[in-house]
């Protein structure tokens, strides 16, 4: 961005941030404001470790999730939720403090949502049920998409691009 700028130059940057997939790894300091306060090492490092191929039994519908599991796997799924969120924020910070927030097209989308032992399953493979549908899509461009709307009509990823090369004026 910077080198950009100075060359009077637009950019573009496209960040593939894979903090809420399997495993769910998030920074201890992090996982610990969402787990149980009485979680056991152990139940964390199993959860932690909660990965395909452990998932397939879980997939094929042939053992479940306990309570507990799915206590723990959801406190570090939100956990990687809050990472991510840490990260998007300190990019905006620096993007603000360039100066160019104001006057860059920002857009977060998730690519998929999770199953944590909704109608059965784990992860997100093998369902096309609405927790795995519906994803977070925001949009920011000062002056051009006015802030805090949300849109009742159905959007997709395949409205990303369309969305982009508009902004741009292409």
């Amino acid at each position: 961005m910077k080198s950009q700028r100075a060359d009077g130059k637009p950019f573009f940057a496209f960040i593939n941030a894979m903090e809420p997939h399997l495993p769910y790894t998030p920074p201890d300091d992090v996982a610990k404001q969402f787990l149980p306060a009485d979680a056991t090492a152990e139940e964390v490092a199993e959860a932690r470790s909660f990965d395909f191929p452990k998932t397939l039994p879980f997939l094929l519908g042939t053992q479940s999730l306990t309570a507990r599991q799915r206590t723990i796997l959801t406190a570090l799924y939100d956990a990687e939720i809050a990472t991510l969120d840490a990260s998007i924020g300190r990019m905006l910070d620096t993007l603000e403090k360039e100066g160019v927030l104001d006057e860059t097209l920002v857009i977060v989308c998730g690519d998929h949502g999770e199953n944590l032992g909704d109608h059965g399953l784990v992860e997100h493979r093998f369902s096309l049920h609405r927790s795995i549908r519906r994803v977070p899509l925001v949009v920011r461009l000062p002056g051009r998409f006015d802030g805090g709307r949300t849109v009742a009509n159905v959007v997709s990823l395949e409205d990303v691009l369309p969305t982009v090369l508009e902004a741009c004026g292409v």
